[in-house]
């Protein structure tokens, strides 16, 4: 008799099982995916423009047209902007982000070089550092 109970119960709950389990799991998912697609667009569309602008204004200040304060603000309104899609763009490709956008500002070694290569570094935490740093290093 135990053993009937057991496989009965294995049985029915196999077949009731999903019942229970509804699509709107599947559209919840598809919902986040789709939210998430288009803010990592919307946000690489407003960094762009934020590196637009920046560069725009370091030229402005290089010929003397506006001051510092402005291109700090164009500098920190690009960071803004980049740190809206960091998260995204550390998934899909860290090593670049580390390299190009927003790596430590100490310099580094080529790992995959035969020799010794120091990397100098780039990216905005070095802009940070020339742009609020001391105004010695503007020059």
């Amino acid at each position: 008799m135990r053993p009937f109970l057991i496989t009965f119960l294995l049985i029915g709950t196999m077949v009731l099982l999903p019942a229970f389990y509804t699509r709107q799991d599947d559209t919840a998912l598809a919902d986040v995916l789709q939210k998430s697609a288009t803010n990592y667009r919307n946000g690489l569309l407003q960094w762009e423009e934020a590196v637009k602008v920046y560069a725009q204004t370091f030229d402005q200040w290089k010929n003397g047209l506006v001051g510092i304060k402005q291109l700090q603000a164009a500098h920190l309104d690009t960071r803004r902007a980049f740190k809206y899609i960091e998260i995204f763009m550390d998934y899909f490709d860290p090593q670049a982000v580390k390299m190009y956008v927003n790596g430590a500002p100490l310099p580094s070694v080529d790992r995959h070089a035969p020799g010794i290569n120091v990397l100098e570094p780039e990216g905005l935490q070095v802009l940070d550092e020339i742009l609020f740093g001391p105004e010695e290093d503007m020059d």
